[in-house]
């Protein structure tokens, strides 16, 4: 009996998903073959990586929409969402730097802060103070220039005639034993405290969207393949929605927002660097409730709820990845943008 069109449909399937083990020859043909059509390399890196995305939406999240695009890792993250929401109630990732420390002005108390958003402002200052700081002089506590620096002993081995080339040019930033930089809240009609700014960066994630889209509708039109268009635009879809959960501006900024008393941010004893915000009534963050974490909600119902969604439909769309076997360079390409 002739088999039906469902039985041919179902073989053709398999035939070509096992591309690779069809090919007959050398060591060499059967690595052309994967070199040529990759298989499987996609839903494996679907599940490395939820740290980068966490820290990518936690990055960009505040407003109702967050561009953080379809890439490796949303798969293994979105089940761990589910995990936090479920569980500890959290979407935004724990502080990068433990030894973060907030001191307040108006007692003088100070404590170490869990505020993820509080610990990147302040790593990101302290590296660009760094980088202002890496042309100063070494810290020497006792002697002068010519006791401890490399000219001298050179002028020994010269016996007092030192030539030019080999005398260095003494540094001209002074040591700095502590370096504290000092900001205020800015009041401003314009400015929204708690919202992101929409600058160049977040705006980047809709244009790698568009690239991603681009990429794959390259299949679609040479060899008429659309799957490879339909999973990017479902994995956009999901990554789309996951990033703009209302959790994320709860958790982000859980603090009143009309000002507060001013603080000081540092890593405490040893560092050189701190940094104030001089704090405005009736203008910007309370810092020191941001930073106790005191009104970061819970996940809600519907939080859980979504997450648990997100996490069904993720893991549906890696089983639909791995059944795709022909055009995979594309979505390999699409999942590191």
């Amino acid at each position: 009996m002739a088999p039906t069109h469902l039985t041919t449909a179902i073989y053709n399937a398999r035939s070509a998903s096992n591309n690779v083990n069809n090919v007959t020859g050398t060591t060499a043909d059967y690595f052309a073959a994967q070199w040529m059509n990759p298989s499987d390399i996609f839903s494996i890196l679907l599940l490395l990586g939820p740290e980068v995305i966490q820290q990518a939406v936690a990055q960009l999240a505040g407003c109702r929409i967050t561009p953080v695009a379809f890439s490796f890792g949303w798969v293994a993250y979105a089940v761990r969402a589910l995990l936090s929401a479920v569980g500890d109630g959290r979407l935004m990732p724990p502080i990068e730097n433990t030894s973060t420390m907030v001191i307040s002005a108006d007692h003088g108390h100070s404590w170490t802060t869990s505020s993820w958003i509080l610990g990147r402002l302040l790593r990101d200052i302290s590296d660009k103070v760094d980088k202002e700081m890496s042309g100063e002089a070494p810290h020497r506590s006792t002697g002068t220039w010519s006791d401890w620096h490399p000219s001298f002993w050179r002028s020994i081995l010269f016996c007092g005639h030192t030539p030019k080339s080999a005398e260095p040019k003494p540094p001209t930033q002074p040591w700095e034993a502590l370096r504290i930089a000092i900001y205020e809240v800015a009041d401003e009609e314009n400015i929204m405290h708690g919202m992101p700014k929409k600058d160049a960066i977040w705006f980047s994630g809709f244009a790698v969207i568009l690239i991603q889209l681009t990429i794959a509708m390259i299949p679609w039109i040479i060899h008429d393949e659309w799957g490879t268009f339909q999973i990017t635009c479902y994995g956009i879809f999901l990554a789309l929605l996951g990033s703009s959960l209302p959790q994320w501006r709860r958790e982000k900024w859980a603090c009143p927002k009309k000002g507060g008393p001013t603080i000081t941010l540092t890593e405490g004893n040893g560092s050189r660097f701190a940094m104030v915000i001089l704090g405005r009534k009736g203008v910007g963050l309370h810092f020191p409730i941001l930073a106790r974490g005191s009104r970061t909600a819970p996940a809600s119902l519907t939080t859980r709820l979504a997450t648990s969604l997100l996490a069904i439909n993720w893991i549906a769309l890696l089983i639909t990845a791995t059944g795709l076997q022909i055009e995979t360079w594309c979505e390999f390409i699409d999942s590191f943008f």
